[in-house]
């Protein structure tokens, strides 16, 4: 958690005011006590700061950005705020924010208002979680969570005619240490994975398979093994395939049922050392130069 401390001491903007709060009244909560009230089933997470500080920074996971800074943040609460039950947990850079928050949404008329006090410092510190603007929760330097997947072999597969899974084998992340592993995060119903996929093919894959110093895997994200059938069949893709039931794999990187297309790149260490979201060739072009370093420094 080193590294996400330092970017937080680095911005004293990013510190935040946790507070109990009604139209009248403030008082202070603690990580736990914060933590405790926005692990409930009837939560909605508001980060107050304005857009720049939620996208450039770290966020509490789930959160969504709500500047009180914009042209009308009432009409804005109101929108997202649907319900006017359950818990509204707010954070923003001051205690501050947290009273105008609050008496804005209790002259719409909504319930508790939770925030926490001691600053974005005092979570980190105590080891809870964060996440990016890409809802990714884990970051450069980390050490790649392990996990163990099952690969696909189409061949096997319509043979048992999938009935009762048909997978092959698997593979763990941690037997692949002291090679440099590539995992890819899609879905079929991904627009953009599909727009990304066949340049994986062709850029990574084609170009460093026959390495045995190189892994590539693409995790799909809960889906029957016919879908992704289909999906490789339309995007082209030769590089291994594995299925994710119920995205636990993917919640070991990132905030559940948060967007896909995103791939992680782990060096021979096991650690994390380079991520992208979403698809920009210029991006693509960052991960596809760390690779071709990471396997040139052997």
């Amino acid at each position: 958690m080193n590294h996400m401390l330092s970017k937080a001491a680095a911005a004293a903007a990013l510190c935040m005011g946790l507070c109990e709060c009604n139209s009248s009244t403030s008082t202070p909560m603690s990580v736990e006590q914060f933590e405790n009230a926005i692990s409930g089933a009837d939560v909605k997470i508001v980060d107050l700061r304005s857009k720049a500080s939620f996208e450039g920074g770290l966020h509490i996971p789930g959160a969504i950005s709500i500047p009180l800074d914009s042209p009308s943040p009432a009409d804005s609460l109101a929108k997202y705020l649907e319900s006017k039950n359950g818990t509204i947990a707010v954070y923003s850079d001051d205690g501050g924010d947290c009273q105008k928050a609050a008496a804005i949404l209790d002259k719409l008329g909504y319930g508790s208002i939770a925030s926490l006090g001691g600053g974005i410092d005092a979570w980190v510190q105590a080891g809870k979680p964060l996440c990016d603007k890409w809802d990714f929760t884990v970051f450069s330097g980390d050490e790649a969570p392990d996990f163990e997947v099952e690969l696909f072999d189409p061949m096997k597969d319509y043979e048992d005619g999938y009935a009762g899974g048909g997978h092959s084998n698997t593979m763990r992340l941690s037997d692949l240490r002291g090679k440099v592993v590539m995992i890819q995060f899609t879905a079929s119903w991904c627009g953009v994975c599909a727009l990304e996929m066949p340049h994986i093919e062709s850029e990574i894959w084609k170009k460093y398979s026959s390495r045995d110093d190189f892994a590539l895997v693409g995790i799909d994200r809960d889906e029957p093994w016919e879908k992704i059938s289909a999906f490789i069949a339309k995007t082209g893709i030769t590089y291994p395939m594995a299925f994710d039931p119920a995205g636990k794999v993917f919640d070991l990187y990132a905030v559940h049922d948060s967007g896909i297309t995103r791939n992680i790149l782990i060096d021979r260490d096991g650690k994390i050392v380079h991520r992208t979201r979403l698809y920009n060739p210029t991006e693509f072009q960052g991960l596809v130069d760390k690779i071709e370093t990471l396997l040139r420094d052997r």
